[in-house]
């Protein structure tokens, strides 16, 4: 058997003058979708639907639901007709998202090892509806929630075999002690009243919240002189042996020449490799840096090699990776000056990553750092100008009122 994010790590990985690995990957991409469907694992599409359930804004049971059920169709028409009755009684997202409720959502990402996306899309929407939502409160939370999911990539089991084992109800109820349950959901019903009808049915898939997979720190907020506004990591892909981790630089300016240089053998054992200008405003768009991560996986170095970077990662990411350092190199941002071979220092327990200089050569470097001219046109040149760092939620700031004179700075 294999998933999606095995046959990236294969793709990206390969030796592709090999005749045999090309036709096992041909193969591969030719069987691997065999019907509709999101990924099966904790992407960043399944964390976002349990999430959109665990948040209150859909109905309770619906996000795991395997697309080939019956069940999806009936829960497609009892959300058409819940839509219009929340319009009738003039109920509002702003009236189900508040404070209590996103910190539900901040809750449940620990617990499932969510897709490190998740931490863009609740700081975004909490912004949107104007509830006071921080990095801070990820990093108090993710001290002391659990996780209680085995699905890739934290462990073995798919989607579906969450989904049998109670699915997203499930989870609420094996979470009950530490989410606000007095929080409305669109069915009706409180998130108190929720975890009371569910618990886990496979506790190889689901465990409880007293004999969890790991005892906290499904995803971590890392600080240092090299992000101090924090950057993300999803704790749960990264080995005891190398959360604490000294290593030279490899300073690349996109996930294409960082992925060059690893399939090339231009990585070796103990790097840090180092990839900026992929965030908000660099890239523009903050890509996710999946080439490199999954090479290193697919060549058998995820657990020797550390990737930094301002961009994103995949929610299939494996391996070892700290991503939305904030603030970004294109902003000037002190990962903009790190050279290469260079020092960084990681430690995972210790939340801290650092470059290793004295900080008179740090304010140096940042005194003749210069931006390098990338020019990008409509959408794209927007947001490069406008985009919020990655601590802040990476949308565009609704704070600029007038984008044109922005646009002709």
């Amino acid at each position: 058997n294999i998933v999606m994010s095995e046959l990236d790590q294969l793709v990206f990985g390969a030796d592709y003058a090999n005749d045999e690995a090309r036709e096992k990957i041909r193969y591969l991409e030719d069987h691997v979708c065999p019907g509709p469907g999101a990924c099966s694992l904790m992407g960043t599409a399944n964390t976002m639907q349990i999430l959109a359930e665990g948040l209150g804004m859909t109905l309770p049971g619906s996000s795991t639901v395997p697309a080939m059920c019956a069940e999806k169709e009936r829960y497609a028409t009892q959300t058409g007709r819940k839509i219009v009755e929340l319009v009738k009684n003039n109920i509002k997202p702003k009236d189900i998202l508040t404070r209590e409720a996103l910190l539900n959502g901040v809750i449940l990402t620990m617990a499932i090892a969510g897709s490190t996306n998740a931490v863009l899309h609740l700081l975004s929407i909490a912004r949107e509806v104007g509830v006071q939502l921080t990095l801070d409160d990820f990093d108090i939370l993710s001290d002391t929630i659990p996780v209680i999911s085995r699905v890739i990539p934290t462990g073995k089991a798919t989607i579906i075999d969450l989904y049998n084992a109670g699915g997203v109800p499930a989870v609420i109820g094996e979470m009950k002690d530490y989410l606000h349950r007095e929080c409305m959901t669109v069915s009706g019903n409180t998130i108190g009243e929720i975890a009371e009808l569910c618990k886990s049915t496979d506790h190889d898939v689901l465990t409880t919240a007293k004999n969890p997979v790991f005892p906290n720190g499904g995803i971590a907020v890392i600080k240092g002189n090299l992000s101090p506004n924090g950057a993300i990591c999803r704790t749960t892909t990264i080995s005891e042996k190398i959360r604490k981790f000294d290593g030279p630089a490899r300073v690349f300016h996109s996930d294409e020449d960082a992925h060059a240089a690893v399939v090339s053998g231009g990585i070796k054992k103990g790097d840090v490799v180092v990839i900026r200008y992929e965030g908000p405003r660099g890239a523009p768009g903050m890509r996710e840096m999946m080439m490199t991560t999954d090479a290193l996986v697919g060549i058998g170095m995820g657990q020797d090699v550390f990737v930094l970077t301002d961009g994103r990662f995949s929610g299939f990411t494996e391996g070892a990776a700290i991503g939305h350092i904030s603030p970004e190199a294109a902003v000037g941002g002190i990962i903009a000056i790190v050279e290469e071979g260079d020092m960084i220092k990681i430690d995972i327990q210790g939340r801290s990553v650092n470059l290793d200089l004295p900080e008179k050569i740090i304010k140096e470097r940042l005194s003749n750092w210069k931006l390098p001219l990338k020019k990008s046109r409509g959408i794209l040149g927007i947001y490069a100008k406008t985009a919020l760092q990655a601590h802040l939620g990476a949308m565009i700031d609704d704070m600029v009122e007038n984008v044109q004179q922005v646009m002709e700075k």
